[in-house]
């Protein structure tokens, strides 16, 4: 048994680690800027110890779990800034650091069946099928995910078990320190990095699956194709297994494992085969089909049934913050998604108008740096919005800490106008300016049936419930 620190416990990434590493039964506590919401709520059910970010916490949680405060890890993330009182004190303790990624790597390394999902976008749906299909076909795996599961209501848990499911963070470099048994390759697109540092990271990556592994290729991304084609495979000690989608243009040029067709896509789910095998799921667009067509041959690789999965996708109930339904009102449908990339932005509005309705896109850009770095690309990712449609960019989220801000949102606005039909694109500083001007369009349209896509990675998703409550108050719709 050891005894972890987490500084920033409450954080997507750190909060899932820490619960693993309590379920393992390590002594775990840690601290946050705020000590509120469900999750606080659980740790402290749960026992493990929770302090302010003052200070404070390490030399009270050594007291209280009877040890010297040098027995203590303190682990952190790529967030945490050498100012943060708890690092101070940390390190004027001596005490041993850990990266996130590390413990995360030491944990998933030891098992024997471990999956990894890569990938720029797709990794957090990707990761959370898997463990889901996996526990569906009589494998209790254990997992950590950067979303929570509608299934299991958790982003992570830890099970005595050989089948460990983790999704592979490219943005800080640390997807390297990952050594899977299973590798799966979803796509590569330009975020955070350029590409040709991600065809390293993500090369890489494949390089690291263990010998007698298997390397999962989704060929039908134009990027990840490239990759394959340069690597030198007939050295690697890995199996390589190839998948493609028949509506891709690449499609005869490789001998494909496993071939997606018969894609079937309807605003009430989504249905395609696999080598012959129908799957059939709840979940619109093609993006979907996608992660769960490789999802899917992830699980049958580690040793599920076709039929067993084809059986257990109708019990599938996502993730949050992934293309989530969060209310209707007379027609208007309010759905909350966590696209933050050109890529994933463009896939979830092509997803949307299946529906064959208007659409109302909200936009918050994810962060200076980002923004930035995809400049052009968020800049094409609207063109499939049309004259009825309408879209809203926020102003770009700023999380605290130094950053050069270069870009405005106003900026973004300014070069997207053009490349769409006139007077659909706005500028709006504030949560509450967007959550005004799509109650105020739906308003003043009332026989438009919209749906309204709000997307980002940070808070934009808190004014979905706003929206559906201005709509509601101002009448029928």
């Amino acid at each position: 048994m050891k005894s972890y620190y987490f500084i920033g416990i409450l954080g997507s990434g750190m909060s899932a680690l820490a619960r693993v590493a309590h379920e393992m039964g390590h002594r775990v506590g840690g601290s946050d800027r705020s000590l509120a919401g469900a999750i606080c709520e659980e740790f402290r059910s749960a026992g493990i110890g929770l302090y302010p970010q003052d200070g404070s916490g390490i030399e009270k949680f050594a007291a209280e779990r009877s040890i010297s405060a040098k027995e203590i890890v303190v682990v952190k993330s790529t967030a945490i800034e050498d100012t943060v009182a708890d690092l101070v004190k940390a390190r004027s303790l001596g005490l041993a650091e850990m990266h996130r990624s590390d413990l995360l790597a030491e944990f998933f390394n030891r098992a024997g069946r471990s999956i990894a999902a890569a990938g720029t976008a797709g990794k957090t749906s990707v990761s959370t099928m898997i463990s889901f299909i996996l526990d569906e076909c009589g494998v209790s795996p254990s997992f950590v995910i950067g979303g929570v599961s509608r299934n299991f209501q958790v982003s992570s848990r830890y099970r005595k078990s050989e089948h460990f499911v983790i999704e592979a963070d490219e943005s800080d470099g640390t997807i390297v320190k990952y050594k899977p048994y299973i590798g799966l390759l979803t796509n590569i697109s330009k975020e955070h990095k350029e590409l040709d540092e991600l065809h390293g990271l993500f090369n890489g990556f494949i390089s690291n699956i263990a010998r007698g592994g298997y390397a999962l290729i989704n060929i039908s991304c134009p990027e990840v194709s490239k990759l394959f084609e340069a690597r030198e495979t007939k050295k690697d000690d890995i199996n390589y297994k190839i998948i493609n989608f028949e509506y891709c243009k690449n499609v005869n040029s490789y001998n494909n494992d496993f071939l997606v067709s018969e894609v079937n896509l309807k605003p009430e789910g989504s249905s395609f085969k696999i080598n012959g095998t129908l799957f059939e799921t709840p979940l619109i667009g093609r993006y979907n089909v996608e992660n769960f067509a490789v999802s899917i041959i992830a699980a049958h690789i580690a040793g599920a049934e076709m039929r067993d999965i084809a059986a257990s996708l109708k019990n599938y109930a996502g993730v949050a913050r992934r293309m989530e339904v969060i209310g209707r009102h007379n027609g208007v449908v309010v759905i909350d998604d966590y696209a933050h990339n050109p890529h994933e932005i463009k896939t979830a509005i092509n997803a949307v108008k299946i529906f064959d309705k208007p659409v109302i896109a909200v936009y918050q850009p994810h962060g200076y740096g980002p923004t930035a770095l995809t400049r052009s690309e968020l800049c094409d990712a609207f063109t499939d919005l049309k004259k009825r449609d309408r879209l809203f960019i926020n102003e770009i989220y700023y999380g605290g800490g130094t950053v050069n801000k270069t870009i405005t949102s106003r900026e973004l606005v300014d070069e997207i106008s053009p490349k769409l039909p006139g007077g659909i694109v706005s500028y709006c500083a504030t949560l509450d300016d967007a959550t005004n001007s799509v109650t105020k369009t739906i308003s003043d349209n009332l026989k438009e049936p919209y749906i309204v896509l709000v997307m980002g990675a940070r808070d934009i998703n808190t004014i979905c419930p706003r929206i559906l409550r201005g709509i509601s108050a101002a009448g029928p719709v």
